[in-house]
């Protein structure tokens, strides 16, 4: 599913309110943990709840996060 029930402002809002609050103070080094928890956060096999999409970016977005801290390009 590439976007939760609704659109991507709904998405947006899950990433601020959902998604966001559980990965403050997480390591981006964790990448296997973050895409984890990103699981569980969803709780469904097809990411139906926070939609793929943004499972996708948040994912991606991690792991440029622990890139840029060694000074690596993505």
């Amino acid at each position: 599913v590439s976007y939760p029930q609704g659109d991507v402002d709904k998405a947006i809002e899950k990433v601020t309110n959902i998604i966001a609050p559980e990965l403050i103070g997480r390591n981006a080094d964790e990448q296997e943990e973050i895409d984890a928890l990103l699981h569980e956060i969803d709780g469904t096999t097809d990411f139906s709840k926070i939609g793929g999409n943004t499972a996708y970016a948040v994912s991606l977005a991690t792991a440029e996060a622990a890139a840029t801290s060694y000074g690596m390009p993505l």
